[in-house]
């Protein structure tokens, strides 16, 4: 075995009265704990999936509407081309804080606020029909999606060590 010094899992070595234990199959409480970990690796793997697809549906609300906007909202494709505009830059400055923010605030603090604040920016932009108000709940969901990535990558880092990362 690679994991043991003699190349064999459970060799006494030397007459010293040690036994050599492969670090591949931990044995008695080693291995629940191991269990233990890679349960919560793959929960906080499928919750940093599922948050990163949430994220996802709050950001294409706008492409859904696009049509129903032009037609009630009299909004040119001007306007339209803007408000995409409007979430791609605020988005674009938001990496530049977010990744900072997660490691002094916590990647969970981060996360649950740019979802939070996602959600929010959308229920305002359905509830509130006039163009600078469209704009404005749009730009700051730009700066909560930025919150996402980082923060999840963040979570996620602290889970898997680089061998697990494919590093």
């Amino acid at each position: 075995m690679a994991g043991s010094p003699s190349g064999k899992t459970g060799q006494k070595l030397m007459g010293g009265g040690s036994t050599v234990v492969s670090v591949d199959a931990p044995e008695g409480p080693d291995r629940r704990l191991c269990g233990k970990k890679r349960r919560w690796q793959l929960t906080v793997f499928v919750l940093c999936w599922l948050s990163y697809v949430m994220f996802y549906f709050t950001r294409k609300p706008l492409a859904v509407t696009k049509a129903v906007l032009e037609k009630d909202l009299k909004l040119s494709t001007d306007w339209l081309g803007r408000l995409d505009t409007a979430w791609l830059t605020a988005y674009a400055l938001g990496q530049f804080v977010s990744g900072p923010m997660s490691d002094t605030m916590g990647p969970k603090v981060v996360l649950l606020t740019g979802m939070s604040g996602s959600v929010i920016c959308c229920l305002c932009f359905t509830a509130i029909p006039h163009v600078a108000s469209l704009t404005f709940f749009w730009f700051v969901n730009g700066l909560c999606h930025a919150c996402g990535f980082p923060a999840i990558m963040k979570c996620l880092h602290s889970w898997f060590g680089p061998a697990e990362r494919g590093a």
